[in-house]
């Protein structure tokens, strides 16, 4: 892979890497080291693939610019999904990024739909809009990188909305934004969750690497 910019790469179940590139597809590595490029191919929306997701059925769902793949080694089959699909599906047909939580579900992230709950078994969407006060939806409709913690609550990257806590328990948002909190940086790029030490790292746009400890 010697051209395009990386935008993630995934390891899959069968120990399959998934590369994602801004303009020139996906790159499937498997594990003899075979290489194969898909783009330009009728099965991809847009060669802009931002993200992977392997699900609890090993199909592997790819977050484009234009809309939602869903890929099926076992049948080879493509399916894809868009804001126009169906009535009430996606929010928005550009996803930036894709999480399974511990019960199989996907979260979706959208460029400016916020976030959509989806069930791949039932096609059944539940959509996380902006709220104009925090509790009752996300700070901001542009969704970047998100990841669930040890108590199930998922910490939601934002562009220009700092960093969102979704409690599923109570059905309510949390919103941590700058200056005043624990985020140094409304902008914010990618989040990993150390479980171990019920630590969160941040990473945000100009603002440096954020280290978060949830214990205090």
């Amino acid at each position: 892979i010697a051209q395009g910019i990386i935008t993630q790469i995934n390891e899959d179940s069968r120990h399959r890497l998934w590369v994602g590139s801004w303009n020139h597809g996906f790159w499937l590595i498997d594990t003899q080291d075979h290489i194969v490029n898909y783009r330009d191919r009728p099965q991809l929306p847009s060669n802009f693939v931002r993200t992977f997701c392997e699900d609890n059925q090993g199909r592997i769902w790819m977050g484009t610019y234009l809309g939602l793949v869903c890929y099926t080694p076992s049948t080879q089959q493509w399916q894809t999904f868009t804001a126009q699909s169906q009535q009430g599906s996606l929010t928005d047909s550009s996803i930036w990024s894709i999480i399974r939580d511990a019960q199989g579900t996907l979260w979706l992230g959208t460029y400016f739909g916020g976030v959509n709950y989806f069930n791949p078994e039932y096609e059944i969407y539940t959509q996380y809009r902006v709220s104009d006060t925090p509790g009752g939806g996300l700070s901001s409709p542009i969704v970047g990188r998100m990841t669930e913690d040890n108590f199930g609550k998922l910490w939601i990257c934002t562009e220009g909305g700092g960093l969102n806590v979704y409690d599923r328990r109570t059905k309510r948002f949390t919103w941590y934004g700058y200056p005043g909190s624990m985020i140094s940086q409304k902008n914010l790029k990618c989040i990993h969750f150390d479980s171990l030490r019920n630590v969160l790292w941040v990473g945000t746009h100009l603002g440096g690497l954020d280290r978060i400890d949830l214990t205090t």
